[in-house]
């Protein structure tokens, strides 16, 4: 009967030990699969402005009096970050835009702008998430203007004003997916590695 015991005690071990490994094995696995396809990127939808467009600039007030435009030649490339006041994923976004102010601000100006013009529903949002560090603007215009219906929603512009690219942004990932089109000169991610590709079919031949 003891050897019976030792005998199942041996083979539960054996089982562990084989699990850890295949988990192992799994993670590896996954984690060269992200490398291999890279970060999510934001999903380009048919909603905000077109991509070669300039908007109008517009002038607002921060939630801290500060004046600031919307669009319009500049320094430094401006993210705009569109959010809903009762979004509970722009809720969950705000992490990844402190993320990417305190990372980025010295290269892209960012905006968070709430889609509402009760600036009381504004205040309780960046309260809410601690969000004090990044200029935000209250208003549904510009929500209108640039054809934004479901945030969170970011639209990159460059020095220029002109949109160079855009897309939901449900994430850190989403986010810098956009500001890649900075470095990149793509519009997206996808139109980065399809143009790598192509360039290293063109070489080959």
């Amino acid at each position: 009967m003891d050897t019976i015991w030792l005998v199942s005690y041996l083979l539960l071990w054996l089982i562990v030990i084989l699990l850890t490994l295949a988990t192992v094995l799994l993670a590896r696995q996954v984690s060269l699969l992200y490398r291999r396809l890279g970060p999510a990127p934001a999903r380009m939808e048919n909603e905000g402005p077109d991509v070669g467009t300039m908007p109008d600039p517009v002038a607002a007030l921060t939630l801290d009096g500060l004046r600031v435009d919307a669009g319009g030649r500049r320094d430094k490339p401006q993210l705009l970050v569109f959010v809903s006041t009762n979004c509970l994923t722009c809720d969950a976004l705000t992490p990844a835009i402190r993320t990417i102010w305190k990372k980025e601000r010295d290269n892209v100006e960012i905006l968070t702008v709430c889609m509402t013009p009760d600036e009381s529903f504004a205040r309780t949002f960046i309260k809410r998430n601690k969000l004090y560090e990044v200029p935000c603007i209250a208003t549904g215009e510009l929500g209108r203007q640039y054809r934004i219906q479901n945030p969170p929603y970011g639209v990159l512009l460059n020095r220029d004003g002109l949109v160079i690219t855009k897309g939901v942004v449900n994430n850190l990932d989403h986010i810098e997916s956009l500001l890649s089109a900075v470095e990149t000169g793509h519009a997206s991610v996808q139109s980065y590695f399809q143009t790598f590709s192509t360039d290293q079919v063109v070489a080959a031949d």
